[in-house]
Parts: structure tokens; sequence; C-alpha cells
């Protein structure tokens, strides 16, 4: 199962768990409903679109590949802007990839993985 795809059904899980129709989240997170509907069928998640998602669902935390993560807005201050928006993502533990790579864009941001998720073996065990 693809990334997008693990994403999409913890989307509609969270949107069912909450009694709420694709037309329901629609409303609540601003995106029109058809998009909703594909992405919970796997297509990509624009960050912007699934952090308005995740806030309209009041759910941050999700995983893909049995790795989790939490996606939050944090306001940040820019000297030559003002005050603007920053997403973060948060990955708990430590995997290895044989490919990971994030690209950003303008209203844009994507990371993509690939290869193995299992943990980064532990060191220091002691056995000398």
């Amino acid at each position: 199962m693809t990334a997008s795809q693990q994403l999409g059904s913890q989307v509609k899980e969270a949107r069912v768990g909450a009694g709420l129709t694709l037309r329901g989240l629609a409303e609540r997170a601003h995106i029109p409903w058809t998009s909703i509907a594909g992405y919970e069928k796997g297509k990509r998640i624009p960050a912007d679109k699934f952090l308005r998602i995740a806030d309209a669902l009041n759910r941050h935390t999700f995983k893909i590949d049995g790795n989790s993560f939490t996606v939050t807005r944090m306001a940040a201050e820019r000297p030559d802007t003002g005050r603007n928006e920053q997403l973060k993502l948060d990955f708990s533990g430590e995997y290895r990839y044989s490919n990971a790579k994030v690209r950003i864009r303008p209203g844009r941001l994507e990371v993509f993985f690939s290869g193995t998720d299992s943990p980064l073996p532990k060191t220091g065990s002691g056995d000398s």
C-alpha cells in the first residue's frame, strides 16, 4: 500500500469516526468534497490541504508504514514578511531509508520515502 493510500484510509477512518460525510468534512476544511474523495482513495494530498483536513478532523497523528508522525501548525516570525505559518512534521523514531526526499515549493511540501522501514539497529548494547 502506498503512503498516499495509507494516509487516505486514515483520513476516511477519522472522518467516519467523527460522523462526517465527505461534504461535511469539505465544509470544515474548505476543500472540495471531490478532492477529499480522491485523497481517501489514495491520491496524493498536498501539504496545505492535509493540514486543513487534520485540523478539521482534530487528528494530527498519522502512520506511514508503521511509523507515526504528527502534523501541526506553528506560528513563525519572518522579519521580511511579518507573521507566517509553518508546517511541522514530527516523525517519531529513527528509520533507515534507501531514499528519503523532501521537496518544498510555494504552497506545497512533499515528503517521499522508499526502501526499508525497519528501525535502525541499536548501538552500544554493552556486548564486547
